[in-house]
């Protein structure tokens, strides 16, 4: 029962809208539905590791302004890299793109895991469960709520494969312009971020 309230808490971040969301979507739609799955593993597994830092009590590392800062100054030039990538990128639809599921996966696990503020979610939510569960229960609810967030991401990759035949050679530039534009916003804010950090060092 626990976990189903996981599971479900995780289904429920499907109005979260960042990132990681437009890097899934546009690989898929991009590179296919093969190069999605693998970015949606590569992010779960992020996730994981991410979960098990924090149940494991390292909240104390993660709350470290040199390890936000390091986290928050990655994680932009991850985007950045990303967002300028998407950008400048002339893609056709029936174009054959080279595929990699490694790639894919280290790209989902990175943008993902190099996020801050998804440290900063796992870590408010175990914070707050701990207060009305038991440890063990807990890391049920964390299983469960990763597991949610997976499979909606899967769903995600599905649901833009099927939308994929009715996009234009047109609409996917005009998306992949958009997609590195808000990857570069999300980038700055970043960098920003850690350094407002480093100068409270």
């Amino acid at each position: 029962m626990i976990f189903i309230k996981g599971f479900l808490a995780g289904l429920s971040l499907v109005v979260l809208i960042g990132p990681v969301l437009i890097v899934l979507l546009e690989t898929t739609i991009v590179s296919g539905k093969k190069e999605g799955l693998s970015v949606a593993t590569g992010i779960f597994a992020s996730d994981v590791v991410a979960v098990a830092m924090c149940l494991l009590g390292l909240q104390s590392l993660i709350n470290n302004n040199n390890f936000l800062m390091a986290m928050f100054l990655a994680g932009g030039s991850i985007f950045i890299t990303l967002g300028i990538l998407s950008f400048f990128r002339s893609v056709s639809i029936n174009q054959n793109i080279e595929k990699n599921v490694l790639r894919s996966f280290i790209k989902g696990f990175s943008v993902n895991f190099f996020n801050p503020f998804v440290f900063l979610v796992w870590i408010s939510m175990i914070t707050a469960l701990s207060r009305w569960l038991t440890y063990s229960e807990v890391i049920i609810f964390m299983s469960g709520m990763v597991a949610g967030v997976f499979f909606l991401d899967i769903t995600k990759v599905f649901l833009a494969s099927y939308l994929k035949r009715f996009l234009s050679d047109g609409i996917i530039k005009v998306s992949y312009k958009i997609c590195g534009i808000i990857l570069l916003i999300a980038g700055i804010s970043s960098i920003s971020s850690g350094l407002k950090i480093l100068n409270l060092l």
